[in-house]
């Protein structure tokens, strides 16, 4: 699929690992030109077409692709598609039901955007000046997969697993800043006629942004080598 080296070495400017805790906003990220994945993305839109367009199999693909190219491997990403039959990768049985509000706020906050009439494509992010209902569509489904990566990862370090713990004070910060940007969204759209819609998507995400400063503190104040702090 991709024409980069196998292992980011090979690419000495690329900082390492800035992908896994962004937005995926790649028309504002002021390090695209340094990230792993935007520069295969931009591979694989050179020959596949203009929209770069992946099937779920594609994406699948993709991620190992990238994996492979930074020298890891996808443990989390094998389970999920095996059914993670020795649970390896689940919140602890305490956290489930923060788990459980992340899933809930993404499929109630998608099922009100349906009712909006929303169906814009963002394929490279919000536009411009992006509308609250942009915003919210963008950072929906990020909010529950990241809160809940964060909670897995939270549980695997724990139990000792090496570099989870970082990887949960990552996605912990990805998840707040989602959260945060979501709630300004839904403060503009409660001045209009979806006033009493929006009050249970509120509440999910203040319960969410609660849960998870107590059970990660140090989520919100997790410094991203490349977006929070420059990288060398």
């Amino acid at each position: 699929m991709s024409n980069i080296g196998v292992c980011v070495e090979a690419h000495s400017d690329l900082i390492r690992g800035v992908h896994k805790y962004c937005d995926d906003w790649c028309d504002r990220c002021p390090v695209t030109s340094r990230c792993l994945p935007f520069r295969m993305r931009e591979e694989r839109r050179a020959e596949f077409g203009p929209d770069g367009a992946m099937t779920m199999m594609d994406m699948v693909a993709f991620t190992r692709e990238v994996a492979k190219a930074a020298g890891e491997s996808t443990p989390g990403l094998d389970a999920m598609l095996s059914g993670d039959p020795k649970r390896e990768f689940q919140p602890r049985p305490a956290d489930a039901w923060l788990s459980e509000v992340g899933f809930r706020y993404g499929t109630s906050a998608a099922r009100f955007l349906r009712r909006t009439g929303w169906a814009a494509p963002m394929p490279n992010g919000p536009s411009e000046n992006p509308s609250p209902l942009e915003m919210l569509a963008w950072y929906h489904l990020l909010v529950a997969a990241r809160s809940g990566r964060a909670l897995i990862a939270l549980a695997r370090a724990e139990r000792g697993i090496p570099g989870e713990l970082q990887d949960a004070l990552g996605c912990a910060k990805i998840s707040h800043i989602s959260i945060d940007r979501s709630l300004d969204a839904l403060r503009e759209l409660s001045r209009g006629r979806h006033r009493v819609a929006i009050q249970p998507l509120e509440s999910m995400l203040h319960t969410l942004s609660v849960g998870l400063e107590t059970r990660i503190p140090g989520g919100r104040t997790f410094v991203r080598v490349g977006l929070d702090a420059p990288a060398v």
